[in-house]
C-alpha cells in the first residue's frame, strides 16, 4: 500500500539529487526573513547547503520508522523563513520551511544525512523532507514483515499512551497525535490509551495493542 511504499524501493532514492536541491533553489529566489526580522541572504543559504552535504547524495539508503511526533522541513534547520511581517497570513508563525507533520509509527526511507548526521532527508507516504535523526529508528526485515502483516488500531484524537508491557507499573510512552497507527500485540498484558478524562482499552475486548516502536 501507499503507506508502506517508502520501505519498497530499496537501494536507491525515489527522487533525484536535483529534486533534493529544489527547496534551496526555490527559497533563494524569494525575499525571506528570520525570527529577528532580518533578511535571509545568500550566505545563510550557502551555509545550509554546505551543511546538507548534498554533494554526497544519497549517503544513507535505509528503512526506518518515526518514534515520536515529528516535522518534515524543506531545509535541515529549525530556523524559520518568513516572507513578510506586514500581510495577513504571512510572518510569524507562518514558517515557510515547515512542510509537513508525521505521527509516530510512520514508515520512512532515509536517503541522506546532513554533514554532522543530525538531520535526515527522508521519504514518507505523503512527502519528502528533512527531520531530526533523534525522531527515527532504523528497522530490520523482520520488523517490516511484522508491521506489514499485522492488525492495527488508529488513535483518532490526541491522547496519552500507557505502555505496561515491560513494566510492573504503567509508564508514559508518548503522546499520540491524530492519526497514529498502532500495531496489535499478541501478549498477555493490555495496552491502555489514556486521555485527560478517562482510560480505556485500545482495541476490541481481549486484544492488546502497542506502538510498533523499535528499541533504540
Amino acid at each position: 500500500t501507499k503507506y508502506f511504499f517508502p520501505w519498497h524501493h530499496l537501494g536507491k532514492p525515489g527522487y533525484t539529487a536535483g529534486d533534493a536541491e529544489w527547496a534551496f533553489k526555490e527559497l533563494r529566489k524569494k525575499e525571506g526573513f528570520g525570527e529577528d526580522k532580518k533578511k535571509r541572504d545568500d550566505s545563510w543559504f550557502d551555509e545550509l547547503e554546505k551543511y546538507a552535504d548534498l554533494g554526497s547524495f544519497p549517503n544513507r539508503l535505509l528503512r526506518a520508522i518515526t518514534v515520536r511526533p515529528t516535522y518534515l522541513r524543506m531545509l535541515p534547520t529549525h530556523k524559520p523563513f518568513f516572507y513578510t511581517f506586514y500581510l495577513d497570513g504571512e510572518g510569524y508563525p507562518f514558517d515557510n520551511i515547515q512542510h509537513s507533520f508525521l505521527p509516530p509509527n510512520t514508515p520512512i526511507y532515509v536517503d541522506h544525512l546532513s554533514e554532522d548526521g543530525e538531520w535526515a532527508l527522508v521519504e514518507s507516504h505523503h512527502g519528502l523532507g528533512w527531520m531530526l535523526v533523534t525522531d527515527l529508528a532504523y528497522v530490520t526485515e523482520a520488523f517490516v514483515s511484522t508491521w506489514e502483516s499485522g492488525r492495527y488500531a488508529a488513535a483518532t484524537a490526541i491522547c496519552l499512551s500507557i505502555h505496561p508491557l515491560l513494566q510492573k507499573k504503567p509508564i508514559y510512552d508518548f503522546t499520540h497525535h491524530n492519526p497514529t497507527i498502532l500495531l496489535k500485540y499478541q501478549g498477555t498484558k493490555a495496552l491502555r490509551i489514556t486521555d485527560f478524562f478517562h482510560t480505556q482499552r485500545c482495541g476490541p475486548s481481549g486484544d492488546n495493542w502497542l506502538p510498533a516502536r523499535p528499541r533504540l
